[in-house]
């Protein structure tokens, strides 16, 4: 049972308003992803060549992709890619700078037939670039604040089990519970883009009841992480704790 996520207009990028997502992070070992990518040096930098596989009911009208090109302290571009249509798919190409892979990424949605609903994915073009190395950032989030952000790592960490989520919430963000972020959640496990390059990934106790509606604010935390470019840099929670992969598909349930 996972919940459907609201995105803000700054997470879903080319999409001017709210809508329900699946977001789903691809890396070079998801082998069931509708995502594929080949990666080729270039006169100029790294040639991305990404295959995403298309079904009837794909439509051109529904369907996006956007990089965001960014350097470890600044965002220096973000620009839709042209859709290439093929057998069984469509392909998106670009070249990037060998400086610019650590801290970027690339997104495709497609939304469905259905109003503002649909799917993401999304990857750092590190995760698959031939020459690999690390990056930093920035924020312009009106929840994440400058102050916010500089204080996450030590907020995190004094982070303690049996915490609800609301306390959670209030201690990191000062806010109620809520989704305010792009990301992906299920009533024992959530991770949430904070920023462009910072990412929280919580884990709670299951919840006791298969109701499709509890309150969420009262789960009580395990183990919480904090992410900047995709690299661990604080937690908190029990030491002992192995996450498990939610399995997919659960019955879904809507706020």
């Amino acid at each position: 049972m996972h919940s459907k996520l609201v995105c803000l207009a700054f997470v879903l990028l080319a999409h001017p308003a709210f809508a329900w997502l699946e977001i789903r992070y691809v890396s070079p070992t998801n082998s069931d992803s509708p995502v594929s990518v080949r990666v080729a040096a270039a006169d100029f930098g790294e040639r991305f060549t990404v295959f995403y596989k298309t079904n009837v009911t794909t439509l051109s009208c529904s369907l996006q992709a956007q990089l965001d090109v960014d350097s470890e302290d600044q965002q220096i571009a973000s620009c839709p890619v042209a859709k290439n249509w093929t057998t069984n798919g469509v392909v998106f190409e670009f070249t990037v700078s060998p400086a610019y892979p650590p801290a970027s990424r690339f997104t495709i949605t497609e939304l469905s037939r259905v109003v503002a609903s649909g799917d993401c994915y999304w990857f750092y073009l590190r995760d698959f670039a031939t020459n690999r190395v690390s990056a930093n950032p920035r924020t312009g989030n009106l929840i994440i604040t400058p102050a916010i952000l500089e204080a996450l790592p030590e907020q995190v960490k004094s982070l303690y089990p049996g915490m609800t989520a609301e306390q959670v919430w209030q201690q990191l963000f000062h806010k109620p519970y809520g989704h305010y972020f792009g990301g992906e959640g299920w009533p024992d496990h959530e991770r949430w883009w904070l920023t462009w390059n910072y990412e929280a990934e919580f884990y709670f106790e299951a919840p006791t009841t298969n109701r499709p509606f509890f309150d969420e604010g009262k789960r009580k935390l395990v183990r919480a992480t904090l992410y900047k470019n995709g690299q661990e840099i604080s937690h908190s929670g029990k030491e002992n704790y192995e996450p498990q992969t939610p399995p997919l598909p659960r019955a879904g349930f809507e706020r």
